[in-house]
């Protein structure tokens, strides 16, 4: 992406819907969805390459959010409940919750 036109990228393991998508440290994460539910990958944007591999979820994320705040990467559930991703990208770990809010 050079700011006017689209660039066609390396293909995802996975094609997904209802996915959330942050980037963080020149790493665009795409995270659950659904038919990837608790599954991530992450694309580092300046080596064009996937890492398929990413830590999953605790839980399922389908239409949920990714959120960066203070350099860190959350994952908000349906359910209200937050996840942070372990800063050497590791794991995810429940940190709070916060009541259902968006269930349809």
């Amino acid at each position: 992406l050079d700011g006017q036109n689209w660039t066609k990228m390396t293909n995802m393991k996975f094609g997904r819907d209802g996915h959330s998508c942050e980037v963080l440290d020149n790493n665009l994460f795409v995270i659950g969805g659904y038919g990837a539910f608790k599954s991530g990958e992450i694309y580092n944007m300046l080596e064009n390459t996937w890492n398929h591999e990413a830590a999953s979820l605790t839980s399922d994320l389908s239409y949920g959010h990714a959120v960066v705040h203070d350099g860190r990467l959350f994952a908000v559930h349906r359910d209200g409940g937050i996840e942070e991703l372990a800063g050497d990208l590791s794991g995810w770990k429940v940190v709070a919750s916060v009541g259902e809010w968006g269930v349809w």
